[in-house]
């Protein structure tokens, strides 16, 4: 101890605010340190718990048998504050983790919806096409080239291009609403 004023066998009362800053210079720093192995050598967070075990302590009036007893009680106090400081973390930890989730399933779903909303007037739009442009258009959403869709219909590259041209005006027509559709279209095809 840095002071007479605590021998180690008499009773210990902090509300005398000489005795309790002689405690405080002598044990805050060594509490500081104990809480940081707790902390995970958070240095604010244990320098905060400290804090908050002298506070408490000086608005307790406890009378402590000797000094013995007055550490053992910083030392449990603090220890049980770095629990309930760990305790609360991992409860905040699970809440932001759930939110996040919960926010990641919210934007699926969103983006699902919004996906299917474009595929329906997408597919309404190019239902409404003359038949020949609407084949090779369905063609070309699947992912065929223009080589293989002529192949397949029987007719010349140059018509097929000429359908996805003249099927590209008309679907701007029928999506001068849902504009961005169309754009979403022409990045595909």
């Amino acid at each position: 101890m840095q002071s007479n004023i605590i021998s180690s066998n008499t009773k210990i009362t902090l509300q005398d605010k000489a005795v309790f800053n002689v405690v405080f210079k002598e044990y805050y720093a060594t509490l500081v340190l104990f809480s940081n192995n707790y902390t995970y050598r958070n240095q604010e967070a244990s320098e905060d718990i400290v804090q908050d075990v002298f506070v408490k302590l000086l608005n307790d009036k406890r009378e402590f048998q000797n000094l013995l007893v007055l550490k053992s009680y910083l030392y449990t106090s603090v220890k049980n504050a770095c629990l309930n400081y760990l305790k609360h973390l991992k409860v905040k930890n699970i809440y932001k983790t759930e939110e996040e989730a919960s926010f990641n399933k919210e934007g699926f779903f969103l983006d699902n919806v919004l996906e299917e909303e474009v595929f329906i007037h997408l597919n309404n739009a190019i239902h409404q096409l003359p038949e020949k442009c609407r084949q090779v258009f369905e063609l070309s959403l699947k992912g065929i080239k223009n080589k293989e869709i002529a192949t397949q219909m029987g007719i010349s590259i140059e018509t097929v291009k000429s359908q996805k041209k003249r099927g590209k005006v008309l679907l701007k027509k029928l999506l001068k609403n849902n504009i961005y559709i169309f754009f979403i279209l022409l990045s595909v095809i």
